[in-house]
């Protein structure tokens, strides 16, 4: 998996097990509290990870339970055979039938199954779609990471949405290393989406955050990769090589249009379809 792609799964990761994992059980429609967060390397299974894995306590059912998620930035048409794969696995390792949650962040519309079939074998599993949820109904979790990752949502309102989001953003991050944090995450996760979403989000903040937002976004990813000037410093500081696989992995990974990847990259659409398209004259 290339850089990038990680970077963008370890913020969601963290976004969904913020405050407790209180946004997952959120999904999962349960009431899920003090979870411990499992290794997601099946010992028994070669090559095989959960990208969440945690045991928790069920307010409803007053038991442990285990929740495996899994994280999907493109429509997976066999996420069905996975999930029954990652089940199996938890269940030979740890001995427990785990509930199951698929998050779905990509921009195109959402066509994974919602469960798998296949003559005696079948599982189904919770299925999120960000891009198809209200960014208020994620708002209304009110923890610092649901609001980050209401930004992956449908935001009807964005002029007015972006500044109540923020400002409740600041009053749940008190401290400079909260906030920080945040604001990581936030610039990360806003890669993911357009550029004129982007550039709003950097507006409200630079005016509401002033000098503390500079100091909170120096050094992040986000900011050096992600915005105007701060994109095309970042990479210079490069080598080609590694422009070169971003652009290839951006393609494969979220199957974004040449001119988004050239934004994102910080190059020219021309360099973009020169590496993507070398022998056919693009």
């Amino acid at each position: 998996m290339h850089p990038v792609a990680k970077i963008f799964d370890k913020a969601v990761h963290l976004l969904l097990k913020w405050d407790g994992g209180i946004l997952l059980s959120f999904f999962m429609g349960i009431r899920w509290t003090n979870p411990e967060w499992l290794d997601g390397k099946m010992p028994d299974y070669k090559g095989l990870f959960c990208d969440i894995l945690g045991r928790g306590l069920n307010l409803d059912s007053m038991r442990y339970e285990f929740l495996h998620c899994e994280v999907q930035r493109n429509n997976d048409p066999e996420i069905g055979e996975r999930t029954l794969a990652y089940g199996g696995a938890v269940v030979k390792h740890y001995r427990e039938v785990p509930m199951h949650l698929v998050v779905y962040i990509g921009p195109e519309r959402c066509t994974m199954p919602s469960g798998f079939e296949h003559g005696q074998y079948s599982i189904r599993y919770v299925l999120v779609s960000a891009r198809d949820r209200d960014a208020e109904e994620i708002f209304a979790v009110d923890t610092a990471g649901a609001i980050i990752f209401s930004f992956l949502c449908n935001i009807r309102d964005p002029e007015t949405y972006i500044d109540r989001a923020l400002r409740r953003l600041w009053e749940l991050t008190p401290r400079f290393w909260e906030r920080r944090k945040a604001l990581n995450l936030l610039w990360v996760i806003l890669l993911l989406r357009d550029k004129s979403l982007q550039k709003m989000v950097k507006e409200k903040i630079n005016a509401f955050y002033a000098e503390e937002n500079r100091q909170a976004l120096r050094g992040s990813i986000g900011w050096e990769y992600g915005f105007d000037e701060g994109i095309e410093k970042g990479v210079e500081k490069g080598r080609w090589e590694e422009r070169r696989q971003m652009i290839l992995n951006l393609k494969a990974d979220t199957g974004f249009e040449d001119e988004r990847i050239a934004r994102i990259v910080g190059v020219s659409v021309d360099t973009v379809r020169a590496v993507l398209y070398p022998t056919n004259g693009h």
